[in-house]
């Protein structure tokens, strides 16, 4: 299960960094794409306004998943940080009864009935 949850988490960092790549990539083809319709002058003005239209509705599309990537990385990072101190949490009460336990021995709950005559009157001499 450790191994399962420490491979996901390493996947979901990889596939966040490499999709924000993506979309940078896929900005600036959407850029360059324009650059070339509108430099273009075999293609007609109403093909040029379509494509210009449909860059427009794409970028905008991108840039809506951009946002929503951001907000779910936000999630993702406040997730993280809580589930990382409570773990740090756990891990200390647990250290802290494993170093209580190691020290405890059961014969110190056995009261020691021993009476020993170091001083007082009967030992005076």
């Amino acid at each position: 299960m450790k191994q399962f949850l420490a491979f996901f988490l390493i996947l979901s960092f990889i596939s966040c960094s490499s999709y924000q790549s993506k979309v940078e990539k896929n900005e600036t083809d959407l850029d360059r794409v324009g650059q070339i319709v509108l430099d273009s002058n075999d293609i007609p003005e109403s093909d040029k306004e379509f494509i210009k239209d449909t860059l427009k509705e794409t970028k905008k599309l991108l840039d809506k998943g951009v946002s929503e990537s951001v907000l779910a990385d936000k999630w993702r990072d406040y997730l993280f940080n809580k589930w990382l101190y409570i773990s740090l949490f756990v891990l200390g009460v647990f250290a802290l009864l494993v170093l209580k336990f190691k020290s405890f021995s059961w014969t110190s709950l056995i009261p020691n009935l021993s009476f020993q005559k170091n001083g007082g009157k009967e030992n005076a001499g």
